[in-house]
């Protein structure tokens, strides 16, 4: 089926980082998500609950980079993105 639209942003980021369901579709289960350092390391995880549509991530801790953040959820093909950190 269709998942959400997910938009993750400002991309590049300095700390915040901001996930968020532009569109819910169908969607009637949480968004899970994850967040890797680019050795593939999990460094956050964590959802989105159903009837919210944005959950933000604080960077700040992290080093400057490119991390990748995996959302998915029963029904939907996940979805990758690539955020670059300042």
């Amino acid at each position: 089926s269709i998942g959400p639209t997910i938009r993750v942003f400002p991309n590049p980021t300095n700390d915040q980082l901001s996930i968020e369901l532009a569109s819910s579709g169908t969607l009637n289960r949480a968004v899970q998500f994850m967040v890797f350092d680019r050795l593939g390391r999990v460094l956050e995880t964590g959802s989105i609950s159903q009837g919210s549509t944005r959950e933000t991530i604080w960077l700040g801790g992290y080093a400057p980079g490119t991390y990748f953040i995996k959302c998915f959820g029963e029904g939907f093909e996940q979805q990758n993105f690539k955020v670059i950190k300042m």
